[in-house]
């Protein structure tokens, strides 16, 4: 992937539109988001990893990639531990809430992807290694899933199931 953000941001939405069915196109992606920082990463990547977990606001790919291929990359994605999610949340606009249709809520199946999200929550909300801002929204969704974990199930994707 390339240095220049937009080119970075024009590979990564052409991957995403035109070769979302071949696994070298999400392996690319993935070590994408994981090797580059979040100030050469542009919006787009999350977007499609979430679209990858499903999203039925943003839309998602379903059975449009063959089974075998997204289950490979969704078992990928649910390995993002505290630095690919601290990373995420860096990413987010400031002031940002996690209500429909914000660009945060659309990345709610990165944030609550697992049964260790509650985990990752608490470890980048209590590491000095981190930004304030970037704790504090880890507080704010750590308390969400704690205050309503129905509702935070809904976006658990480490069930086996591909939706």
């Amino acid at each position: 992937m390339d240095a220049d953000i937009e080119t970075h941001d024009l590979g990564v939405r052409t991957i995403r539109s035109r070769y979302y069915r071949e696994a070298a196109a999400w392996d690319c992606l993935i070590k994408a988001f994981k090797s580059r920082p979040a100030n050469q990463l542009t919006l787009n990547l999350p977007i499609a990893l979430a679209k990858l977990l499903g999203h039925d606001d943003i839309g998602y790919y379903s059975n449009e990639i063959p089974n075998d291929i997204r289950a490979s990359a969704i078992a990928e994605v649910l390995t993002f531990d505290v630095d690919e999610i601290a990373k995420l949340i860096s990413m987010l606009p400031d002031d940002e809430d996690f209500q429909r249709p914000s660009v945060s809520y659309s990345l709610m199946p990165l944030f609550g992807q697992s049964s260790e999200s509650a985990r990752v929550l608490s470890a980048i909300r209590d590491s000095d290694k981190f930004a304030p801002s970037v704790r504090q929204v880890a507080r704010g969704l750590f308390e969400w899933c704690q205050r309503d974990p129905i509702r935070w199930r809904f976006w658990r994707r480490d069930s086996g199931k591909i939706l």
